[in-house]
């Protein structure tokens, strides 16, 4: 808010860099004087003068100019400026007209690679506000962005990622958009920028989105060689609770572990498991200390994560990081 300071600050190096004259004119409430409006005048009139400074030094003038009521003046270099920056713009109505009826015609008859599963209710939704330069969308999320329950996030660069990530990867496909139809899940799934994890509930237990469709792929029945080759097709992680790692024996401690992690690690998934807890109760009975069930077992829960860990585990959930991280550490 120091308008003034910062006018005198750049006053004192307009003699050695007329260019500064640029930032002052742009300035709010700087109104610059006949000396250096008419040596940028000469500058931008200058026909040796690099085209894209004479077209900075235009548009400050149009608005030097406005400021000082000489408003012909700032006309002509506004059209000076605009004509220079044109120049820069490769712009054919035509294509440009042919190439947004493209669009709406793939994206209007185009089905994609399988439907979108339904949002669990509960779950926040997107709303996704989708259109062509200067179409609206901007005010359109302004609007809907002011209701309590919606949370505006901005312009995002995901279409144009989306459609660079095609190009580069499938060169054999059309461009984007017209190959959208030819997309597969897996190819879907490499343009995230994040790693995608499938979490296991108990074996009988179907997804929820399986439950709301009506089938009857339950989590065990994912866990099979076939199963995980499948979640290999969209995700990159599959996490399983602790005990499909290693299942507990009659007698409460630790039995021999599972095919799971191998299973896993030959179907290219990694294999995190959830959620080590260092109270006794959650702990295997190897690892108790005799102490109360509710009570926290520090070294009991550091020599459980280890045992797991020899299995091949990739990753793992905790509810005490410090014990994860002490873990780890004792095996390096």
């Amino acid at each position: 808010g120091k308008i003034e300071k910062s006018h005198a600050d750049l006053l004192e190096l307009l003699d050695s860099n007329i260019m500064v004259a640029v930032q002052l004119i742009n300035s709010k409430n700087y109104k610059p004087d006949d000396a250096v409006v008419e040596k940028l005048k000469l500058i931008a009139r200058n026909p040796f003068t690099p085209e894209q400074q004479r077209e900075n030094i235009s548009f400050a003038l149009a608005l030097a100019c406005d400021k000082r009521k000489e408003y012909k003046d700032a006309a002509d270099f506004l059209r000076e400026a605009n004509a220079l920056n044109r120049k820069k713009i490769k712009y054919n109505p035509r294509e440009f007209t042919q190439r947004c009826k493209q669009h709406i015609r793939f994206f209007t008859t185009a089905q994609g690679p399988e439907p979108a599963n339904p949002q669990p209710e509960g779950q926040p939704k997107p709303i996704f506000i989708v259109g062509m330069p200067r179409s609206g969308t901007t005010l359109t999320e302004t609007i809907v962005g002011t209701h309590s329950l919606v949370s505006a996030c901005g312009e995002l660069p995901s279409m144009p990622r989306i459609s660079r990530f095609i190009n580069e990867n499938y060169p054999k496909l059309k461009p984007y958009p017209e190959c959208i139809d030819e997309l597969k899940p897996r190819m879907l799934a490499g343009m995230a920028n994040v790693q995608l994890m499938q979490l296991i509930d108990d074996d009988a237990h179907r997804p929820a989105d399986v439950a709301a469709g009506g089938g009857a792929l339950t989590y065990g029945a994912m866990l099979t060689p076939a199963g995980l080759a499948e979640i290999a097709g969209y995700a990159d992680w599959v996490a399983p609770a602790t005990r499909r790692i290693i299942p507990l024996g009659a007698d409460g401690r630790l039995a021999a572990p599972t095919s799971l992690v191998a299973d896993a690690h030959k179907a290219g998934l990694l294999v995190g498991t959830w959620t080590f807890r260092p109270e006794n109760t959650f702990l295997a009975g190897d690892f108790r200390d005799g102490g109360d069930a509710k009570a926290r077992n520090p070294e009991g829960s550091v020599r459980e994560i280890r045992r797991c860990l020899q299995t091949g585990l990739d990753g793992f959930f905790t509810d005490d990081p410090a014990l994860g991280y002490r873990a780890l550490n004792v095996l390096q």
